[in-house]
């Protein structure tokens, strides 16, 4: 398991493949790895992705799907390619350092830490409302503001040219 410390914590679903023998034989001897299993019921009250994080990833997704419709983008989002291609770009501008705080509040919603983030910018606030009506690279309508770089991006140069820069604009 790559990235752990030499003590951490994991806490997992009661999901039935979720078991203490199949989660340790994949740990290193030289790590102390503490388990805490959230009870059969809970998950959607104390997993912090199921409390905040996936209300924001499913927004994201929905306002590109909605740009597709509207503008009539040729483009079919449902062929597993494209589905594969969305959800790797969402999953890359939700990574932006820009929202640590975000998903700090995600733990601290679910209740597994007592510090509150003093504020934080939403994803979709920043990448559909602030953005430029016009693409950066091209004169195309702008689809989204980059969370990395802040380029304003129409569809075409953020999803079919998969757009994944590391230009960390604070």
């Amino acid at each position: 398991l790559p990235g752990l410390a030499p003590s951490s914590i994991l806490v997992h679903d009661s999901w039935s493949t979720f078991t203490v023998e199949n989660i340790q034989r994949s740990v290193p001897d030289d790590i102390i790895l503490t388990l805490r299993q959230i009870p059969p019921g809970a998950t959607g009250l104390i997993q912090p992705w199921d409390v905040w994080g996936f209300r924001i990833w499913k927004n994201f997704v929905r306002h590109i799907e909605d740009f597709v419709l509207l503008y009539d983008v040729p483009t079919v989002l449902s062929q597993r390619d494209n589905v594969i291609n969305l959800q790797s770009l969402v999953f890359h501008q939700l990574c932006s350092p820009r929202y640590v705080d975000v998903f700090k509040y995600s733990w601290y919603k679910a209740g597994l830490t007592g510090t509150r983030p003093d504020s934080f910018e939403n994803p979709v606030s920043y990448g559909f409302r602030s953005n430029e009506p016009v693409c950066n690279c091209c004169d195309s309508v702008s689809l989204l503001k980059c969370s990395w770089c802040k380029k304003s991006l129409c569809f075409n140069h953020f999803f079919l040219e998969r757009h994944l820069c590391y230009n960390n604009i604070a």
